[in-house]
């Protein structure tokens, strides 16, 4: 093998080893460096939209609290409550109606039963019971506003006017319009009126199976509607109560959060309660951004959810809202109640369902602002930035996650990418280096080649060739050497050339002087030179001398 291609293949090899360890080492620690980093990054993320959210959340109670105190505080209302609290007792002496029997009781019965039977698992609770618990005031009122409304179920709070000519219609048809104008506006599910005095719902937008009882003794009196009211009676003037979703009947058992506040008159005198019903809905716009997680760039996986001090959410799971079938195929496998598991399904919605109890929530419910790496209600890893929020009157906690597998893919496309990247970039550096090695080595090589070609000619007989090599390096002082040497051994050469000669013409004038020496011719003379043969010329002239006579005479004369 050439020692040209040699040198290019070990070049290549040189080449290629360090830039493949290069590739791999860059690969590792960029993969490290990069999985820290999308570490880093998630966190950040989701640790952001926590903080976002929990700020939305807790301007929106704030903004809920703003409401009820001034609502509570407006001449408006005072004078509603005034009014209703006034005309209420004369309801059914005033309307004077004609209430037949069964309608009122086929309204509990079928209209509300057959409703709640659909949104439930279990049957309507005794209805009949509740029923029976209303005086003829309630009765009445109920009658004229619920049973003979002429909306249909879930519309009764768009009946405005009863035909009665009583000073409750009266005042109805009044402040109606207005209170509906709240809820609508600022998405209430429902606002009440009612008398300190016995408890009294005196008024409500929607018209409920609530509407009329007393949160006293009535029906209702031990939900948390009944709860808030009898907070809401020993406050001072100005405060705000707030009472926790749980399931409410007349809501068909939905879940259901209140707040509200005292109204005082002019003279500091508590008339009622303003209360309002807080919208599930609009806890779960904040939560989920209206159902477009895109929009906080949360991924395919990314939630933010609340969770209160009895360890279930306050709004609904991304999954179920995106996938109900998923969903409930993965709580049901880490072991959710089927009972829970029918809830949920019926009622869309995991609120006061799905149990949430991990490292997370027992961090945030003890006061603890963090983020952690464990396993969430589906039983998912999830990367958890989790926080205690700050409502008066709730006891809750904020958790943003994203699934540690999207997070590990998002590594992988990073991987990927740098592999890619990396890939194209070290075949470039080869071709370079190879090109670059060619030229390179062939510089090194083509002296080599002509000295090679130079010797070659000298051991063919060509005693003229000569390297020419100006590199200016140790292949020039090599040639140079080479054609020093060269001469040298041509001048040896000529001269034993010129010596052989020399002897050669010795030996031959010896051989003919032993010729002559011979024929007794002792007249001979041997020409004496420096070489070997000049100590036998000296010999045989010298015994020429001495052997031949004093007057010689030559051998020819004897004859």
């Amino acid at each position: 093998m050439k020692l040209r291609k040699k040198m290019f293949i070990g070049s290549a090899f040189l080449a290629v080893i360090p830039v493949v360890i290069t590739a791999l080492f860059t690969s590792q620690i960029a993969s490290t460096l990069g999985q820290q980093a999308l570490t880093e990054a998630a966190k950040s993320h989701i640790t952001y939209i926590r903080d976002a959210k929990k700020t939305q959340i807790e301007d929106y109670f704030n903004r809920v609290f703003n409401q009820v105190q001034v609502y509570a505080n407006a001449q408006t209302i005072i004078e509603a409550m005034r009014g209703f609290k006034k005309a209420y007792p004369k309801f059914k002496d005033e309307a004077t109606l004609d209430i037949p029997d069964e309608t009122l009781k086929d309204y509990y019965i079928n209209e509300f039963s057959e409703e709640y039977r659909i949104l439930n698992v279990n049957q309507a609770p005794n209805m009949m019971e509740r029923l029976n618990q209303l005086d003829d005031n309630s009765i009445s009122l109920q009658y004229q506003y619920i049973a003979n409304n002429p909306n249909p179920l879930g519309t009764k709070e768009e009946f405005f006017a009863a035909s009665d000519e009583s000073s409750y219609t009266q005042r109805h048809s009044r402040y109606h319009p207005y209170f509906y104008d709240i809820q609508t506006r600022f998405n209430f599910e429902d606002i009440y009126l009612v008398d300190t005095d016995n408890g009294h719902i005196v008024y409500s937008v929607l018209k409920e199976l609530d509407f009329a009882t007393s949160l006293k003794n009535g029906p209702y009196a031990k939900t948390g509607l009944g709860q808030l009211f009898e907070k809401a009676i020993h406050s001072p003037h100005g405060d705000i109560v707030l009472v926790d979703f749980a399931p409410y009947l007349p809501f068909y058992d939905g879940q259901a959060a209140f707040i509200g506040a005292p109204i005082y008159d002019e003279r500091e005198q508590q008339l009622g309660i303003l209360i309002f019903q807080i919208s599930i809905d609009s806890i779960n716009d904040i939560m989920t951004n209206r159902r477009v997680w895109q929009f906080d760039e949360s991924g395919r996986t990314g939630e933010v959810y609340l969770v209160a001090a009895d360890g279930t959410m306050r709004n609904d799971s991304r999954m179920l809202v995106e996938n109900q079938k998923n969903y409930l195929l993965a709580v049901k496998n880490v072991g959710l109640p089927d009972d829970l598991l029918n809830e949920i399904n019926l009622k869309d919605s995991s609120v006061g369902f799905q149990k949430v109890d991990n490292p997370g929530t027992r961090s945030a419910f003890s006061g603890v602002t963090g983020f952690d790496l464990y396993e969430d209600y589906r039983g998912e890893f999830v990367l958890s930035a989790f926080a205690p929020i700050n409502i008066s009157g709730l006891q809750w906690a904020i958790f943003s996650t994203l699934q540690e597998k999207e997070s590990l893919e998002r590594l992988e496309a990073l991987t990927t990418e740098i592999t890619t990247g990396a890939f194209p970039i070290a075949v470039l550096i080869l071709v370079i280096g190879g090109v670059a090695g060619f030229f390179f080595f062939g510089r090194i090589a083509a002296p080599i080649s002509h000295l090679e070609a130079t010797v070659t000619k000298v051991a063919h007989g060509d005693f003229t060739a000569r390297a020419d090599i100006k590199t200016g390096d140790e292949l020039e002082t090599l040639s140079n050497t080479f054609n020093r040497l060269l001469d040298d051994r041509l001048t040896t050469l000529a001269k034993a050339e010129k010596e052989n000669e020399l002897l050669n013409n010795s030996i031959i004038e010896l051989l003919k002087a032993s010729f002559l020496l011979s024929q007794r011719d002792l007249t001979v003379k041997v020409p004496v030179t420096e070489d070997v043969t000049g100590p036998l010329a000296d010999a045989i002239n010298q015994m020429a001398t001495e052997t031949a006579p004093t007057n010689p005479r030559p051998m020819t004369d004897d004859l």
